[in-house]
């Protein structure tokens, strides 16, 4: 289950600080995707019991490092908390078309403070880390674009919203697979992650070239959510070699 083990790892209450901040920001960009995915018709049960999953875990989460907050971020986490709980009635009603446009504002809201909760965190994630778990983001960001902008591909700002991410997407990857070329387990992860990221491309290409159904849409949110789950795992150790 993405992202479940996540509210209950048993770690240091530094260490737990240090990375909690990127995790919920992944998380609501995980909720925003996994909605999309419901209201476009993929794979909607299991769509629908993801969402309730990552909400539950969002939730855990916050009151977990709420409580272990350090006095310099306790006032984003008090502003987090009362987005959160306008942003998870949204997430939870029925996935529509405009419930997908009116989360789209809400999920960079409650993102960008999870960022800064991240940012103002000590101590901070590794250099290293800190751009794994950046991926964890953009997996689930990217496709969430690709998916909103199926029903407004006119939209100027969404489509360099769109690009922007799917650049930063790749340029990541790159430099994590360079920077882990010591180390064979993390690579073989990275290039995984490398591998589903070129199949995201394919996927969301076919879509711009045909208008293409339902199983490109699949491959969009499948080829995410194998990213995350191997960028999890790339994140965990590079957090463990305080790297």
């Amino acid at each position: 289950m993405l992202l479940a083990a996540v509210a209950g790892t048993a770690r240091a209450a530094d260490d737990r600080r240090a990375g909690d901040g990127m995790r919920l920001t992944a998380l609501a960009e995980r909720v925003a995707k996994l909605h999309a995915q419901a209201a476009h018709g993929v794979m909607v049960e299991r769509s629908r019991r993801g969402l309730v999953e990552a909400v539950r875990d969002f939730d855990a989460l916050l009151r977990a490092s709420g409580r272990a907050a350090a006095p310099e971020t306790r006032e984003s986490y008090l502003l987090l908390g009362l987005l959160w709980e306008e942003y998870r009635v949204v997430a939870l009603r029925p996935p529509t078309r405009e419930g997908v446009r009116r989360l789209a504002d809400r999920t960079d809201e409650v993102a960008w403070v999870a960022s800064k909760v991240a940012v103002a965190s000590q101590p901070a994630l590794g250099p290293i880390a800190a751009k794994a778990a950046r991926v964890c983001v953009l997996s689930q960001r990217v496709p969430r674009l690709i998916l909103t902008r199926r029903w407004d591909p006119r939209n100027a700002e969404l489509a360099r919203e769109a690009g922007t991410a799917a650049e930063e997407l790749a340029g990541t990857l790159e430099d994590l697979l360079s920077a882990a070329q010591n180390f064979p387990d993390l690579v073989s992860q990275v290039q995984v992650a490398r591998t589903q990221h070129g199949f995201l491309t394919s996927a969301a290409a076919e879509i711009e070239r045909t208008g293409a159904g339902v199983k490109a849409l699949e491959n969009i949110a499948k080829t995410g959510d194998n990213i995350l789950e191997a960028m999890q795992r790339v994140t965990r150790q590079y957090e463990e070699l305080g790297l």
